[in-house]
């Protein structure tokens, strides 16, 4: 897989499936952690609506996906 730089242009990026997954996962990731840092609630879709998640909640569930 191509490394993820910042020189890496948004074209090359879009045409390197992998890297765009690895792209969106961090930015995910960086932001949960974000909004756990300053207690806030999540928007989430459920599959039928979007509703909020507490913090506690989106801790929970980020260590049951992501267990050290």
């Amino acid at each position: 897989m191509e490394p993820l730089t910042d020189q890496m242009d948004l074209h090359e990026l879009l045409k390197n499936v992998d890297a765009l997954d690895e792209t969106v996962r961090r930015a995910v990731e960086d932001a949960m952690e974000e909004h756990l840092r300053h207690n806030n609630k999540v928007a989430a879709w459920d599959g039928h609506k979007v509703v909020l998640v507490d913090p506690e909640e989106l801790a929970e569930m980020l260590r049951d996906r992501y267990p050290d």
